[in-house]
């Protein structure tokens, strides 16, 4: 499968905050594609991790985000930034190498609620790669697939973890996320949790469109880890 998402640079708004060894850069969290950075403030608020240990990214240039998400997405950056986070913008989940420090280590990646950037959807509509609902879902399926082999090298080892938050139902359900491992060796799928909003206090699910949200009620959680049996070098 050729990939269907295209790369944007990378720009830094903080340098990373925690050094776990002289050789690595780790986080306890990273997350890509967070929207208005809601999901990331919840994660410091409901206990998961400490501001110094969290990597924040979103796809969007800081200026695309305000532009969607105004006033909010501004807020949820200064008290990211406050909290001791490190803040990134303009990171392609799918070409992680080219946007991360190489000695980047995360204990867990997170990708709440993946789906194809508008502007993307658009280009490739326009383009003839997607025609059709069918040739949606093959890349919203691809933009996870392409996710997963990207983090694989930045997470722990052994015990690091991938998770992919998606809904259960229609189209959401036809990307069957669970399926996708097979295709991103040594990558297996660990389990599958409820996702339970109340978790996570303060996060607003956004789309990809201009200030539009996501309604979460039934969503399910895909742990992805390294296999056993894994030769995978160690970081």
């Amino acid at each position: 499968w050729p990939s269907l998402i295209l790369l944007r640079s990378d720009v830094t708004v903080k340098m990373l905050g925690e050094e776990r060894r002289s050789s690595e850069h780790f986080v306890k969290l990273l997350t890509v594609g967070d929207g208005d950075f809601s999901f990331s403030l919840a994660a410091i608020r409901s206990g998961k991790c400490r501001g110094s240990e969290l990597l924040a990214t979103s796809y969007d240039s800081f200026a695309s985000l305000v532009q969607k998400y105004g006033e909010a997405a501004e807020t949820n950056i200064a008290s990211l930034v406050e909290a001791g986070a490190t803040v990134r913008h303009s990171v392609d989940a799918t070409r992680l190498e080219s946007c991360l420090p190489k000695q980047t280590v995360a204990e867990e990646m997170h990708f709440m609620h993946p789906l194809i950037d508008a502007e993307d959807k658009d280009r490739l509509a326009r383009s003839g790669s997607i025609a059709s609902n069918s040739d949606y879902i093959i890349a919203n399926r691809m933009l996870i697939l392409n996710f997963i082999r990207s983090a694989e090298p930045f997470i722990s080892r052994p015990n690091g973890t991938i998770r992919v938050t998606a809904k259960d139902v229609y189209p959401y359900s036809w990307w069957r996320v669970q399926r996708l491992a097979q295709h991103a060796r040594p990558i297996r799928l660990q389990t599958v949790e409820p996702f339970i909003l109340e978790t996570f206090p303060g996060y607003i699910s956004r789309t990809v469109d201009r200030n539009g949200t996501l309604a979460v009620e039934s969503a399910s959680t895909y742990v992805f880890g390294l296999r056993e049996d894994s030769t995978a070098e160690a970081h």
